[in-house]
Protein backbone atom coordinates (compact mmCIF):
# COMPACT_ATOMS: atom_id res chain seq x y z
CA UNK A 1 0.00 0.00 0.00
CA UNK A 2 2.87 2.41 0.66
CA UNK A 3 3.86 2.24 -3.03
CA UNK A 4 0.33 3.26 -4.11
CA UNK A 5 0.19 6.03 -1.49
CA UNK A 6 3.46 7.50 -2.79
CA UNK A 7 2.18 7.67 -6.37
CA UNK A 8 -1.54 8.38 -5.95
CA UNK A 9 -2.82 10.71 -3.21
CA UNK A 10 -5.16 8.97 -0.78
CA UNK A 11 -7.74 11.27 0.79
CA UNK A 12 -10.17 11.12 3.72
CA UNK A 13 -11.79 14.40 2.63
CA UNK A 14 -15.55 14.35 2.16
CA UNK A 15 -15.03 15.80 -1.31
CA UNK A 16 -11.56 15.50 -2.82
CA UNK A 17 -10.32 19.07 -2.96
CA UNK A 18 -9.15 20.12 -6.44
CA UNK A 19 -7.33 23.06 -4.84
CA UNK A 20 -5.18 20.63 -2.86
CA UNK A 21 -4.91 18.18 -5.76
CA UNK A 22 -5.10 20.10 -9.09
CA UNK A 23 -5.72 17.70 -11.97
CA UNK A 24 -2.36 18.36 -13.61
CA UNK A 25 -0.27 17.67 -10.47
CA UNK A 26 -1.01 13.99 -9.97
CA UNK A 27 -2.23 10.93 -11.79
CA UNK A 28 -5.45 10.57 -9.79
CA UNK A 29 -6.96 10.67 -6.31
CA UNK A 30 -8.26 7.70 -4.35
CA UNK A 31 -10.76 8.88 -1.74
CA UNK A 32 -11.19 6.42 1.16
CA UNK A 33 -14.80 6.21 2.27
CA UNK A 34 -14.69 3.36 4.77
CA UNK A 35 -15.99 3.84 8.29
CA UNK A 36 -14.79 2.76 10.72
CA UNK A 37 -11.40 2.77 8.99
CA UNK A 38 -10.22 -0.70 9.99
CA UNK A 39 -6.94 -1.67 8.35
CA UNK A 40 -8.28 -5.04 7.19
CA UNK A 41 -11.25 -3.33 5.49
CA UNK A 42 -9.01 -0.68 3.88
CA UNK A 43 -6.58 -3.25 2.51
CA UNK A 44 -9.40 -5.52 1.32
CA UNK A 45 -11.11 -2.66 -0.51
CA UNK A 46 -7.84 -1.46 -2.06
CA UNK A 47 -6.97 -4.98 -3.24
CA UNK A 48 -10.49 -5.37 -4.69
CA UNK A 49 -10.06 -2.06 -6.55
CA UNK A 50 -6.59 -2.91 -7.89
CA UNK A 51 -7.79 -6.30 -9.18
CA UNK A 52 -10.62 -4.71 -11.20
CA UNK A 53 -9.32 -1.29 -12.28
CA UNK A 54 -6.65 -0.60 -14.88
CA UNK A 55 -4.44 1.68 -12.81
CA UNK A 56 -2.88 3.04 -16.03
CA UNK A 57 -6.21 4.84 -16.74
CA UNK A 58 -6.39 6.75 -13.44
CA UNK A 59 -5.03 10.04 -14.86
CA UNK A 60 -7.39 12.96 -14.09
CA UNK A 61 -9.65 10.61 -12.14
CA UNK A 62 -11.12 10.58 -8.66
CA UNK A 63 -11.89 7.12 -7.27
CA UNK A 64 -14.19 6.82 -4.26
CA UNK A 65 -13.20 3.60 -2.51
CA UNK A 66 -15.87 1.99 -0.34
CA UNK A 67 -15.92 -1.22 1.67
CA UNK A 68 -18.00 -3.07 -0.94
CA UNK A 69 -16.84 -1.42 -4.17
CA UNK A 70 -15.69 1.80 -5.78
CA UNK A 71 -16.92 4.66 -7.99
CA UNK A 72 -14.89 6.38 -10.67
CA UNK A 73 -15.25 10.07 -11.58
CA UNK A 74 -13.26 11.31 -14.55
CA UNK A 75 -12.45 14.87 -15.60
CA UNK A 76 -14.99 16.30 -18.08
CA UNK A 77 -14.28 15.02 -21.57
CA UNK A 78 -12.00 12.26 -20.28
CA UNK A 79 -12.74 8.72 -21.46
CA UNK A 80 -11.65 5.49 -19.73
Amino acid sequence: MSFIAQIYPLSWDLIPNILLYPLNTHHGVIRLRIHPPLLSDLLGALNHFLERFDIMTIRETVVVLERDGFRVRRAPGRQS
